[in-house]
């Protein structure tokens, strides 16, 4: 009774939350949706993802639980990233970066059946009640490998745009005319005010979670003089590797894993005060990214982005992937009627973390969106497809 109660005080605070989220920038939403749509994926990626990470971790008990499925999830877990992985390089080798963050993005919602997983394999099994084990282990082996490859596209991208805009800026300064009022010693400056603008609404609202322009490098200012010189030193002195050490950090989220693992090991009880107050915030996360999704998708078409990229992310998010889990549980022993439900949960919709992360990270929102909306929308045919097949194979029936 008394767990019944908390959750439904879990639950009912975060409604409460959400309403009152929704009820301010409600409003504004109409006005300008953009801004709306940014102060709550900053919501989401500053408190309430680090809130479900670290309760994850605080509320996982390691005794009773049934290792052999959990060492075949984690090695099922792993190939499938690294699979994604080597698609997305690959991808990003040939030169077709339209698709490669298509790819990248289902990297870290990949694979999702520990989120929706729990109540079907419970009613299969009540042995496979590991929902807690699962999610601290996808946690921990996914999150810190996806940040990581966020921050060094993001970094790489920052950099291309850098080195691009001060080629052009050279381009400029050799074309434009001398000022006959300088004697012909001086001329326009490459980086005027705008420029510098321009260049900091690359790193606005994505890379700084507590919400500074720092430079690229972390330590010297891209704008300190309008000298090409001083550019140029950014440039030679930057090191990608050192600035994605720096961005990761920063990251709340492996700070709420670290912590969160830390508190499992000493095997403390969990004190009601501190669930009272991460609860609530973690029990916000999908309904604050459904609220941004859907401020996201009004008064545009179900289809936001081109016919061929939605056809590719839809093919491969519903069909291509869930067939690789199938070969996956195959290989790593899940079969019955547990390695069943492992194409049918990785079909699932999922926009717990991914268009937060799409966005904060800038990599194909409008993708994304259209590839939640059209799983939404045709979920039941999809999953009936893959209970079909499942069933004609002889290791799963």
């Amino acid at each position: 009774m008394g767990s019944i109660y908390i959750s439904l005080t879990e639950t009912g605070v975060a409604m409460l939350l959400t309403i009152i989220v929704g009820f301010i920038y409600a409003k504004k939403a109409l006005k300008d949706p953009q801004v709306v749509i940014n102060h709550l994926n900053r919501f989401v990626f500053m408190f309430a993802l680090p809130s479900l990470l670290f309760k994850s971790f605080i509320k996982t008990d390691l005794e009773n639980v049934n290792w052999a499925y959990a060492n075949a999830f984690i090695a099922g877990h792993i190939a499938s990233m690294i699979i994604i992985y080597i698609f997305y390089k690959c991808l990003v080798c040939y030169g077709i970066k339209k698709y490669s963050f298509i790819v990248l993005f289902f990297l870290f919602e990949w694979p999702n059946f520990i989120i929706f997983g729990n109540p079907i394999l419970t009613s299969i099994d009540p042995s496979y009640e590991i929902y807690p084990v699962l999610a601290s282990i996808s946690n921990f082996i996914r999150f810190p490998f996806v940040f990581f490859v966020l921050e060094k596209e993001k970094v790489e991208r920052m950099k291309k745009e850098l080195e691009s805009k001060i080629k052009t800026n050279k381009e400029c300064e050799n074309k434009a005319p001398i000022n006959p009022n300088t004697s012909g010693l001086e001329s326009q400056p490459i980086f005027n005010q705008k420029d510098q603008n321009d260049f900091d609404n690359i790193d606005s609202s994505s890379d700084q979670p507590n919400g500074s322009n720092k430079s690229i490098n972390g330590e010297h200012s891209l704008h300190e003089s309008n000298t090409d010189k001083s550019e140029t030193l950014d440039l030679e002195n930057f090191s990608i590797w050192k600035e994605v050490g720096i961005r990761l950090l920063k990251n709340v989220n492996l700070w709420a894993i670290f912590l969160g693992i830390i508190y499992m090991l000493t095997g403390l009880p969990v004190p009601k005060v501190l669930l009272l107050f991460v609860e609530p915030l973690a029990s916000c996360t999908v309904p604050v990214s459904l609220f941004a999704i859907g401020i996201f998708i009004c008064g545009k078409r179900v289809i936001s982005c081109s016919k061929r990229e939605a056809l590719f992310a839809f093919t491969a998010r519903h069909f291509l992937f869930p067939a690789m889990m199938l070969l996956i549980a195959r290989i790593f022993g899940l079969g019955g009627d547990i390695g069943m439900t492992v194409p049918v949960l990785s079909t699932v919709p999922l926009a717990l973390i991914t268009f937060t992360l799409t966005h904060i990270y800038g990599l194909g929102v409008e993708i994304c969106s259209t590839t939640i909306v059209l799983g939404t929308c045709l979920i039941l045919p999809i999953t009936l497809f893959w209970v079909f097949v499942t069933k004609q194979i002889p290791f799963f029936s």
